[in-house]
């Protein structure tokens, strides 16, 4: 025990095998830059609950809208009890954190965690502990929130209760979980950020066709810098990579640098695979081309897309031909560019579109 301190014990989740001192009488917890404590699961909130030290030793309370649960027993917003050494604190789907009380030895609490197989120990009400009234702020309210059909009967646990996670609840988590293997908002905030065009773009990007039946899939900003940066592939040609390379340098030294862009970038890739290396200069000029033209596209692509699931087809149809011109198909084998097909692919479903409303 450092300091004489209690001690948070990273027993399972992504930070297992991680200590936190509590450095203060009021710590906070949870996923935010402000928290005392980090927890760095996604599936927890910025602020998930408060530990507070009181005469009868510390207090739990739950300040977040998800439930947190201590040694399995769920607790709502505002909800608290005191910590006793050996309690098990869950929060998100994963991390669960192990309580080691003012003075007690840290190993030993961890030693007793994992010989018992954890979530042994009781943990008492803060409703029966009058030392938590001398805290204004964290007054115990009664319990005037339970909904019918609530599985808790009661949202303080009573000493010995059993309860475990309800089958909804379980569900709520596993679909977190692939939300987040996806990349994508959880749902609870899909709701807010469906009312801005831009950001809903790139929280949807791996979803596939939205909006309207027969919309295209909306590319992410990994797919199409993949598709812009794309490799090429040529037999060893020490003459042509030469060729290629000067191509190179004179569409980057163009005057309208923006639609020599491509230009430049798809020549300096055919070098490379003509097995041409390029000096240091021509190589930060070759960077360079790459980051700058990988994020101007990226910037219309998704403005266009914006302005295609509002509905403003011309910005969108307009905004997609500029994507075109500034992607000029050099080649054969540069014409299967993926990013390019969809690009077309979003234009024909705004022709369609526009017919049908047309017609109607």
């Amino acid at each position: 025990m450092a300091a004489g301190r209690a001690e948070l014990v990273y027993v399972k989740g992504p930070q297992a095998g991680q200590r936190a001192s509590l450095m203060s009488a009021v710590v906070t917890v949870g996923r935010g830059q402000q928290a005392d404590v980090q927890l760095t699961e996604e599936h927890v909130s910025r602020k998930h609950f408060q530990l507070t030290l009181t005469r009868d030793g510390w207090v739990f309370e739950n300040i977040s809208a998800l439930r947190s649960r201590v040694n399995g027993k769920k607790y709502k917003t505002g909800k608290k009890i005191i910590l006793d050494t050996g309690d098990i604190i869950a929060a998100g789907s994963e991390t669960e954190l192990l309580f080691v009380a003012t003075g007690d030895d840290t190993e030993a609490a961890v030693i007793a965690y994992r010989q018992s197989g954890a979530r042994k120990g009781k943990s008492r009400s803060a409703t029966a502990a009058p030392a938590v009234a001398v805290l204004p702020d964290q007054q115990i309210e009664p319990d005037d929130d339970r909904q019918p059909g609530d599985a808790e009967p009661s949202p303080v646990p009573e000493d010995g209760e059993e309860s475990e996670l309800d089958s909804e609840e379980l569900a709520e988590l596993e679909l977190k979980a692939q939300k987040k293997k996806y990349g994508i908002i959880i749902g609870v905030y899909l709701a807010v950020f469906a009312t801005i065009g831009l950001i809903v773009v790139t929280t949807v990007e791996r979803r596939g066709p939205r909006g309207r039946a027969g919309r295209p899939a909306l590319m992410n900003r990994e797919q199409i810098e993949s598709a812009v940066t794309a490799k090429l592939q040529r037999d060893r040609n020490p003459v042509e990579a030469g060729r290629a390379r000067d191509k190179a340098l004179l569409a980057l030294d163009s005057t309208h640098k923006v639609d020599y862009l491509y230009r430049g970038l798809y020549w300096f890739k055919l070098s490379r695979a003509y097995g041409g290396v390029l000096n240091t200069e021509d190589e930060r000029r070759f960077r360079n081309a790459s980051k700058s033209l990988t994020e101007q596209v990226q910037e219309k692509y998704f403005n266009a897309c914006a302005y295609e699931g509002d509905h403003k087809y011309k910005i969108a149809f307009d905004l997609f031909q500029r994507l075109l011109n500034m992607l000029p198909t050099m080649g054969r084998q540069d014409a299967k560019n993926e990013f390019r097909k969809n690009i077309r692919a979003h234009m024909a479903y705004i022709n369609r579109t526009q017919a049908v409303n047309t017609r109607g």
